[in-house]
């Protein structure tokens, strides 16, 4: 009975096709760059280099700019260190009021040092970069 069950099971698996090898298969490409590694800014596949997918576009940034963005940056860390007092108006709303208090000086940190570059070291003129 053994043996007839294992040769009912072994017929089964043939007409499957499963005890045959089977070819192998190489599986698609999931990225048209894929195996391709960037190099200052370069894609390079197999030794050559490729367009980026990404458009190449020039921007000109004056001073103006930056100390715009950097005083939207102090006044955002104001916000949110305002934000963080007022949550701190309650017991449970200290933990919440020192971690928006935390984001606050960070930002506000964060937007007077790009204003003091802006004003010290930044170089206004055109900047290209991928968009």
């Amino acid at each position: 009975m053994g043996i007839r069950k294992l040769g009912v099971s072994i017929a089964f698996v043939l007409t499957l096709g499963l005890a045959a090898p089977m070819p192998v298969l190489a599986a698609p490409a999931a990225s048209v760059h894929q195996g391709c590694i960037g190099v200052h800014g370069r894609l390079v596949c197999n030794g050559h280099s490729v367009r980026r997918p990404t458009p190449y576009r020039c921007f000109y940034i004056s001073r103006q700019t930056v100390e715009m963005v950097a005083w939207g940056e102090i006044a955002e860390g104001g916000l949110f260190s305002a934000a963080g007092l007022l949550a701190d108006g309650t017991i449970v709303g200290i933990p919440l009021g020192a971690f928006l208090g935390l984001i606050g000086i960070a930002a506000g940190g964060g937007g007077s040092f790009l204003l003091w570059w802006g004003d010290t070291y930044f170089r206004p003129g055109w900047y290209c970069g991928y968009v």
